[in-house]
């Protein structure tokens, strides 16, 4: 069972209160806790199921322009006491920074959003390995598919709180639930492999798993008989797979750490045009029930929607506090 909210924010204070007894002059603190269950699958047969439970800390002193992080997963008093004179003894000799610090007060959210991304039901094992089932004997009703790669069912409680010493201590609960199979298929002494998954905040709303089987045998099967075809100048259309690749690389190249280090090649192409009119890229972390959504980002700060591209424009970085500082520039909400 998920530690409460109330479990973790106590803990978060008292940290918070002991760290500026011992000299800090400011504290940021994150704790979660996570439990996760996942049965495996292989041709039919389940091959093996287990349960993890992760709680951790990271706590951040400052003593005026220096930080010291640290992090353990001992929730022993004797151990956190220790680890906080440990970090506050760290940051008294670590050199100073000038661009380092809590954000501003302002830039904190003051009224958490509810994006609904807590599924509230328990599944039984029973669910989860009939889901399994369901999905490997439609991956074996092609005549192709040979043997299978392994399928997998994992089920994400997590809950998390972040406080700083200006006031600010929230969290709330999240949970995912990602399936995954993959088919190798045979034809003329070729072999190949392919997969399918789908992930959700709420298991009811997951992909039928014969649908999953029917595209991972699909895909695999359509692996075979490829073949080379000639350099040329042609349209292309890209996987899904494929595409997040593509919007990770653009999103690390927009960064206000690349920006600030200099080390992208977008770094003179602020507020000029580097894609068809007909491109708009927006990062909205807000969406209701979405994967990627966060109500606040990892120092506390509002995250609302960007415009990142507008009509082929790039007209926006992605900051934290830190790199905002260093470019004069203000947070957007997007550190973690």
């Amino acid at each position: 069972m998920l530690k409460s909210k109330e479990y973790l924010s106590n803990i978060a204070e008292k940290c918070i209160k002991k760290a500026k007894t011992l000299g800090a002059t400011d504290v940021e603190i994150g704790i979660s806790n996570s439990i996760a269950d996942t049965i495996n699958y292989r041709n039919k047969e389940k091959e093996q199921s287990d349960r993890s439970e992760i709680l951790s800390l990271n706590l951040i002193t400052y003593i005026d322009k220096k930080k010291t992080n640290v992090s353990t997963s001992n929730f022993d008093e004797q151990n956190l006491l220790s680890l906080i004179e440990r970090s506050v003894q760290q940051t008294k000799v670590s050199p100073k920074d000038e661009f380092v610090g809590l954000p501003q007060k302002d830039h904190l959210e003051n009224k958490i959003p509810d994006l609904d991304l807590y599924d509230q039901n328990i599944l039984s094992y029973d669910f989860k390995q009939n889901f399994l089932a369901d999905m490997e004997d439609e991956m074996f009703s092609n005549s192709k598919i040979t043997n299978s790669n392994g399928s997998s069912f994992t089920e994400v409680k997590s809950n998390f709180i972040f406080a700083n010493s200006i006031g600010f201590c929230d969290g709330y609960n999240t949970s995912s639930y990602s399936v995954f199979c993959e088919a190798l298929a045979e034809e003329n002494g070729q072999m190949e492999r392919d997969y399918e998954f789908d992930v959700n905040r709420f298991s009811n709303k997951l992909n039928n798993p014969r649908n999953i089987g029917k595209n991972a045998a699909n895909k695999a099967c359509a692996r075979l008989g490829a073949k080379k075809i000639k350099s040329g100048k042609i349209p292309i259309i890209f996987d899904r797979n494929v595409s997040k690749t593509i919007l990770s690389l653009f999103s690390s190249a927009i960064s206000g750490s690349a920006f600030a280090r200099g080390t992208t090649f977008l770094k003179d192409y602020l507020g000029k045009e580097i894609f068809s009119k007909e491109i708009n890229i927006i990062d909205d972390p807000l969406i209701k029930q979405g994967l990627g959504s966060q109500c606040f980002d990892s120092e506390g700060v509002k995250n609302n929607k960007l415009n990142l591209v507008n009509k082929g424009n790039f007209n926006q970085l992605i900051l934290d506090t830190y790199y905002s500082n260093i470019l004069k520039m203000k947070t957007n909400g997007r550190s973690g």
